[in-house]
């Protein structure tokens, strides 16, 4: 169980199984079995499946488990479903439909997974994760345990569908339109995992539409073990994580420190979303270079240059995060201001985030000590054809499909945004950049709305 991470060993009980079967030798079958029960050692209180690290059962400081959503959902538990159904062994069974049910909290209403937080976000594509197969064998093939789990891969098929172009999938919705080329990885695996499914006699469509969890304003859902919040206001859909998981081979990955690494709403789709702290080749063979054109973190952040470096509020995984009292939802995170390896600036500032969400807007209020010329750094989702128009000095209106998303300052200096759109390939998306100017000791705000 501990060779490499967990999704090897948790697929083999799969892989062992048929070879048992198709050889007639029941070394290996007993072998598959094996595999399947140790892997209930690895879920968590909530389900969630732990291990893709090594070692697999590495405990953070912050009691967080390494775990990884795309490789979950996508690998791991379809191929524990697999091996499940064709065994029908019921304790495994029961495990995997209880932690699809964990793992499908984390859909978007638009079929998303988000995995803004996960250990190998550095394959984040928005529609699942590079490598791994899809998540279809276990959500379709175990549609008659939990109806909502049809739902998971229609929505999920959508989204793979609308990012598909001259017969590929591409890494994320707006790889085709940057210019990028598309991985064929990404098709073979994943129509792979669809042909499992016809194979298996699963369902090919859906009769009734069933409300997945983050189709409803349910309020804040803490995962513990990655210390992550989901949060859920109005049509706001929104991640916050201090997640102090650094994966072996990157000390760049996923961003922590108290960031809202998602923000999506529910009839204009994602407003932010998180990429690497800075984006490195984690697994060379596996991961895009970027092309010739603008690209940097698209996670919002609290910044400052300092001799040309920047430390942000992305790294600091001793951050806290603490909800605050009262009807309204809203949080506040402490941290220092580090480089992309955790290290301090000169003078140690730290920063403090204040986060509330209303049915309105979300707003993001920010205070740095110890440094000058830090800014509020905040991407928003934006394809070079939709339409902006600035009213004034503090407020920009960008055009979407469904609506108009509002973004406001009220920093003494106003709201700059940058002339260029930028691209990042985790998690596939082009943003306008917006920055405000935060003085020293001073309270600076920023807040998204809708019209």
């Amino acid at each position: 169980m501990e060779t490499g991470n967990i999704n090897y060993p948790v697929t083999s009980s799969l892989a062992f199984t048929v070879a048992g079967e198709v050889l007639g030798d029941h070394h290996y079958l007993d072998r598959g079995r094996e595999f399947a029960h140790h892997a209930l050692d690895y879920f968590t209180a909530n389900h969630l499946l732990f291990g893709e690290n090594h070692p697999a059962t590495f405990v953070t400081p912050k009691g967080c488990r390494p775990i990884d959503l795309g490789y979950n959902v996508e690998e791991s538990l379809p191929s524990l479903a697999l091996y499940a159904m064709r065994t029908k062994d019921q304790p495994v069974l029961d495990a995997v439909v209880a932690s699809l049910a964990a793992h499908m909290e984390f859909m978007l209403p638009d079929g998303s997974w988000d995995n803004s937080w996960g250990s190998r976000m550095f394959k984040w594509t928005w529609w699942g994760s590079r490598t791994s197969d899809g998540c279809f064998p276990a959500y379709a093939l175990l549609a008659d345990r939990e109806p909502r789990f049809a739902e998971v891969g229609r929505h999920n098929l959508a989204l793979m569908q609308s990012c598909t172009h001259d017969g590929l999938l591409f890494g994320g919705p707006h790889l085709h339109l940057n210019g990028d080329p598309p991985c064929v990885h990404h098709t073979f695996t994943h129509a792979k995992a669809l042909a499992t499914v016809l194979d298996a006699g699963g369902p090919v469509a859906v009769a009734d539409r069933a409300a997945l969890p983050r189709d409803s304003a349910s309020g804040v859902k803490t995962f513990d073990e990655i210390q992550t919040r989901l949060i859920a206001v109005g049509p706001w859909r929104a991640t916050l994580t201090d997640y102090d998981l650094v994966y072996y081979k990157s000390p760049t990955g996923h961003p922590t420190g108290g960031t809202m690494s998602l923000l999506y709403h529910t009839a204009l789709g994602p407003i932010c979303v998180a990429s690497m702290i800075e984006y490195a080749l984690v697994e060379a063979n596996n991961m895009q270079k970027h092309g010739d054109y603008p690209t940097m973190p698209l996670t919002p952040r609290v910044e400052v240059i300092i001799d040309g470096q920047p430390y942000t509020s992305m790294s600091d995984t001793n951050a806290t995060v603490q909800q605050q009292p009262g009807a309204a939802i809203a949080f506040t995170a402490k941290g220092e201001l580090l480089n992309a390896k955790s290290e301090s600036a000169p003078g140690d500032p730290a920063y403090e985030l204040l986060y509330q969400f209303s049915p309105q807007s979300v707003s993001i209020s920010a205070a740095v000590y110890g440094a000058s010329g830090a800014k509020i750094v905040l991407p928003v989702v934006s394809s070079k054809g939709e339409h902006y128009t600035r009213m004034n000095e503090s407020t920009v209106h960008i055009q979407k499909a469904g609506g108009v998303i509002v973004v406001r300052s009220a920093g003494k200096r106003g709201l700059t945004l940058q002339p260029d759109r930028v691209f990042n390939l985790v998690p596939g998306m082009q943003c306008l950049v917006f920055t405000v100017d935060i003085d020293a000791g001073e309270r600076t705000l920023v807040e998204i709305s809708f019209a």
